[in-house]
């Protein structure tokens, strides 16, 4: 699939740039066949690791047992490598509108039009007002989109610059979150598994707050609006920063710079 790796938001402690990161999940290696379909099916949580924008993933399914396994016989004998291509594609199809960054494969040409028809899925549904599903299989199905709001997280950025006058020790900002997301499974099954944990958000938020310093709260809402949408299953997010304090010569009671971003 196409574009370069995104960087990511870990230190560089380690010595490896973060932006030559990318994550493979490692399908087939050791693994049962439902782990691989389980990886597969949580891509957005696997790119999101590392926070912030996450790393770029690699899916390399092509003719992997797993698959020649789920196309067996009536027998029971898997069906040849080779003959799996197919399920490959459709594989890789599936990856591409999932958002995967690069799929590994041997046949390139027929998995080059499952990238692009991939793509093109998770385009037009990015473009759909309110969002459809963007799930193969159910493209006239429109997804509800349920609000989590998390009001006046508050922090205190000793390394915050946002603005040349702004005081040496730092000043305290405020931010609002909302995210948008389908909430039904979580509340159908009373599962903290299947929605956003909210209590993670806020940490994310602060860490990302407290990162390296910016001059404009633009910067920083982008940022943080980066770490919400790397949350499985957040399809969009508005975030207001305020800033209470800014170095104004005139009475006023806040300043405050809110972006809406989706999910792309």
């Amino acid at each position: 699939m196409r574009g370069a790796a995104p960087p990511g938001r870990c230190g560089r402690g380690g010595g490896v740039d973060p932006a030559l990161i990318i994550l493979d999940p490692g399908l087939g290696f050791a693994k049962l066949a439902e782990h691989n379909w389980a990886l597969l099916t949580h891509l957005g949580q696997i790119a999101s690791l590392g926070g912030g924008p996450g790393f770029p993933v690699l899916i390399g399914a092509s003719r992997k047992r797993f698959l020649g396994r789920l196309l067996a016989a009536p027998d029971g004998s898997a069906r040849p490598f080779a003959d799996c291509d197919d399920a490959t594609v459709a594989v890789t199809a599936l990856a591409a509108a999932a958002g995967a960054w690069c799929a590994r494969v041997h046949e390139v040409p027929a998995n080059a039009d499952a990238v692009r028809v991939g793509e093109a899925w998770r385009e037009a549904a990015s473009r759909e007002p309110g969002r459809r599903s963007g799930v193969p299989g159910q493209p006239g199905r429109r997804m509800s989109l349920d609000r989590i709001s998390l009001e006046g997280l508050r922090v205190f950025g000793s390394s915050m610059v946002c603005g040349s006058t702004s005081s040496a020790d730092g000043q305290e900002f405020i931010i609002d979150a909302v995210l948008w997301l389908d909430t039904r499974a979580a509340a159908a099954d009373d599962d903290l598994s299947l929605t956003v944990d909210y209590g993670a958000v806020a940490d994310r938020l602060v860490r990302l707050a407290s990162g390296p310093p910016v001059r404009l709260i633009e910067t920083l809402a982008q940022r943080l609006a980066d770490g919400c949408l790397s949350e499985p299953g957040v399809e969009e997010v508005e975030i207001t920063v305020h800033k209470p304090h800014a170095p104004l010569s005139h009475r006023f009671s806040d300043v405050t710079v809110a972006i809406r971003r989706k999910r792309t």
